[in-house]
Order: C-alpha cells, then structure tokens, then sequence
C-alpha cells in the first residue's frame, strides 16, 4: 500500500524563507550600522605643573613645616575642568572628558610641598600624612580654577587663599587671597592648561615672597 508523505504547502515554505532572509538581513544591517557610528569621545587627563623656584640654601622656617590640602567647594573639588562663559560667570560648568589626573586639592598641595622643599622654606615640608608634630601650617582655600570662554579673548583664572599659621604660639602670621587671570590665543583646553600652569607659578612665587618677607 502506498504511503503518503504528507508535505507543507509551497506557500508556507515560501514565508519561512523570507522570514529567514529578513532575520539575517536586519542583523547585517544592525552589525553595519554598529561598525559605522562614530568612535565615543576619549577621556583626556592633566597634570598641574609648577615651574620650580631658586634653589634655596637656608630655611626661612626653623622645624616642621606641614602642607595641608587646601578645601574646595563644590565641583572645584573634582577632576573635571571647569568653564564659565561669557555674560554667565555665575554659571560653572565642566567638561566631561578633560579631568586633571587627581582632583586639584591634592594636585596643588603636592605641587606645593616640592616648590617649598626646593626654596627650602623650613627644615622639613611634610603632609598631614607623616603624623608629625608640625611647628607651622598652611592652609587655604581653592575659589577659582577655570576657563573663561566666549570673551574678546580666551583666558583662565586662578585665584587662592593661602594662610601660614605658627602652631608654636597658635598665631596666624598671615592670609592672603593670589588671584591671577592668563589669556592666550589658542582657544584649546591644553592652551588653558598651560596658561594655568602659569597661573599657578606666579601665585606659588608670590606667596613664597610673603613667607620671606615675613
């Protein structure tokens, strides 16, 4: 007795094929349109650098001089760069892929420590770290570290408070606020990194002259 073998019908199999045909085709697609988006922003990092002072010879501090890490408010104490633009200086925004390779706090009172060891202002420059009895302290304060865009010029402005305290007598021998602006051509965050540098250097001179004149 014959068998029958009992098949789909042309018009079924006709439906899976395209089925199947429309499956690979969007995942061909979707796998082009993947190799095709533009590559994510890549994260850009920084370094705060001081240009050294003069090579001190004796120290204008007798004993323990310790560094502390200066407060900041706010994003100024995270690692991205901060901007304010033209007409909005009240606005501070920051940038989400140009950071500093630590937060500033930190960067600043390490950068500090090795520009007062240079200039050989005490005996010994510590951090609160060491767990020393300290005969002098400085302290301060971070109130600006930005770009400024959007001016008739690009500039950045840096602007700390810096105190040094005799912890012998418990006596503030004096606090000052070193604001300096930097403009530059180049209206590029590594442009304004520099002019910070600079920035940065100047304010570290003056008040190294402050310590020596007092």
């Amino acid at each position: 007795m014959a068998r029958h073998l009992k098949t789909k019908p042309i018009d079924e199999e006709t439906q899976i094929m395209k089925k199947r045909t429309l499956f690979i085709g969007l995942v061909v697609l979707a796998t082009i349109s993947a190799c095709s988006q533009p590559p994510l922003p890549q994260d850009h990092f920084y370094r705060l650098d001081v240009a050294a002072p003069s090579q001190g010879s004796q120290p204008l501090l007798k004993g323990v001089l310790e560094v502390d890490r200066l407060n900041a408010d706010g994003l100024l104490g995270g690692r991205s760069l901060l901007y304010t633009e033209k007409g909005k200086e009240a606005e501070i925004k920051e940038y989400h892929y140009h950071l500093w390779t630590e937060a500033p706090p930190s960067l600043i009172q390490d950068r500090m420590v090795s520009f007062l060891r240079t200039a050989k202002v005490a005996d010994n420059i510590v951090t609160p770290k060491m767990r020393i009895t300290s005969d002098y302290t400085i302290n301060g304060r971070i109130r600006h570290l930005e770009r400024a865009v959007g001016g008739a010029a690009p500039k950045v402005i840096v602007e700390l408070e810096l105190g040094l305290k005799d912890q012998k007598d418990d006596r503030l021998v004096f606090v000052d606020t070193y604001r300096e602006e930097v403009e530059h051509q180049d209206d590029t965050v590594i442009q304004s990194v520099t002019s910070m540098n600079r920035a940065m250097s100047a304010i570290f001179g003056r008040f190294l002259s402050d310590i020596k004149s007092r």
